[in-house]
């Protein structure tokens, strides 16, 4: 399945039958960071891997509310993109918090999201997750700075619908 664009979103997470009360402000905030902490605030980052992944620089990072993994996220960037390589080695820090710090100037694309179902999820996303998937839908976008580009792909997790009606 392709990834669609946000006039799309509504119709795709009815479809799928997910909570469009939680999962719409979600995929259309810009700081994930800030939408997830207006559910929860004891949110937290753990960092899964960070480094070289083929011809990419990758660091793998899942996004916890009360230590429940929520958001399974990936950054890419080309291993020669020397300003992201060296942005994203950030510890446990949220990406969403120093990209949006307005520390530097940043453009970001538009998202993108896709549903997918367990058997079409990345490898390394199914083999961390201890919890039997369901439909899960992501959102993509990429950043750019000094003609380095860098993609970011957010995986929302089931576990997510349980903080819905504690916002």
């Amino acid at each position: 399945m392709p990834w669609f664009h946000e006039d799309q979103l509504h119709t795709e997470l009815t479809q799928a039958g997910l909570s469009i009360e939680l999962y719409e402000p979600l995929l259309t905030i810009q700081s994930l960071t800030v939408g997830l902490e207006a559910l929860k605030d004891d949110f937290s980052v753990n960092l899964l891997f960070l480094g070289e992944k083929g011809d990419a620089f990758s660091r793998q990072v899942v996004l916890q509310l009360s230590g429940i993994a929520v958001i399974w996220a990936e950054s890419l960037c080309d291993q020669t993109a020397h300003f992201w390589c060296d942005y994203l080695n950030c510890g446990t820090q949220s990406l969403g918090r120093k990209l949006f710090s307005g520390e530097n100037v940043i453009d970001r694309s538009a998202f993108s999201y896709q549903i997918f179902e367990p058997h079409e999820l990345p490898n390394v996303l199914r083999d961390h997750c201890q919890m039997s998937l369901t439909t899960v839908v992501a959102r993509r976008s990429t950043f750019y700075m000094n003609q380095e580009s860098l993609t970011l792909t957010e995986y929302y997790l089931p576990t997510l619908q349980q903080f819905a009606s504690k916002s």
